[in-house]
């Protein structure tokens, strides 16, 4: 009961201090706080997005509630949610210079030889357009299609002469397909050659030719799917990279898409 009455009498004097409050024309103090303001937005407000990569971020972080989804229908993972972004400070530039002014003072290129290594597969038109598209410069760059085929008599290679029409097809085969894919290269401009290499060891094969014509760079497809040949005497790819005598561009296996855009152009 004191508790209560205790309760009751600081009520009726805030009822009366209030009163006073307004009778008097003071103004009343306010009892909730004003919201903070979200950092982020706050700091967009002060600095009107100053950095165009600022900008870009803030533009992402908006969108990354309706980012799109992978072919393996899993989201694609947001890099200002795992906190990999790192903030670089302003550095003053050095009196070097513009871009443009450099650029005149440069000595021209230098010319490249381009190996482009294919099988028959797929995904062999899928390099062609790639590299046409993004690697391959015009008046720089000359191109030499290889494709090593496996020889006919496999391991015991020319002691036997009873494969000698199955090694004749596969030449064929061979020849056909680099005349193929060569067509869209020289629409384009560039000198092209082919090169049919025959051999048991193909990764071998491969690196001894590009050391022969002397490349300055090597292209090859991904090939996911291995032969049991393959899968005993190890992946082509990696042993093409650690003993290529040039860089090896590896391009990735964009079938899926490239079939789904090839179909959607018809």
């Amino acid at each position: 009961m004191a508790s209560n009455d205790k309760l009751d009498t600081a009520k009726r004097q805030t009822k009366h201090e209030l009163a006073g409050s307004e009778a008097d024309g003071s103004p009343v103090a306010s009892t909730s706080r004003p919201a903070p303001l979200d950092l982020q937005q706050q700091q967009l407000a002060d600095d009107e997005a100053s950095n165009i990569f600022d900008r870009l971020v803030a533009l992402n972080m908006d969108k990354e509630a309706q980012s799109p989804t992978s072919p393996l229908s899993t989201s694609h993972p947001s890099i200002f949610r795992t906190g990999t972004l790192v903030e670089i400070p302003d550095i003053p530039s050095k009196n070097a210079p513009r871009r443009s002014r450099r650029k005149s003072q440069l000595s021209e290129l230098k010319p490249r030889l381009v190996a482009i290594c294919i099988k028959a597969d797929a995904q062999a038109e899928y390099i062609i357009d790639w590299v046409l598209r993004n690697e391959l410069v015009p008046g720089r760059d000359r191109v030499v299609l290889v494709n090593v085929r496996q020889a006919a008599n496999g391991i015991i290679g020319d002691l036997t002469v009873s494969n000698g029409s199955k090694d004749d097809a596969e030449r064929a085969r061979s020849h056909e397909l680099l005349r193929k894919h060569a067509v869209p290269i020289k629409q384009e401009g560039f000198q092209i050659k082919g090169v049919s290499i025959r051999g048991v060891d193909v990764r071998g094969e491969l690196v001894r030719k590009l050391i022969e014509l002397k490349c300055d760079l090597a292209i090859t497809g991904s090939h996911t799917t291995k032969s049991m040949r393959e899968r005993l005497t190890g992946c082509k790819i990696t042993y093409l990279v650690e003993n290529s005598p040039c860089p090896v561009l590896v391009v990735g296996n964009g079938m899926q898409k490239y079939k789904r855009d090839a179909a959607e152009s018809q």
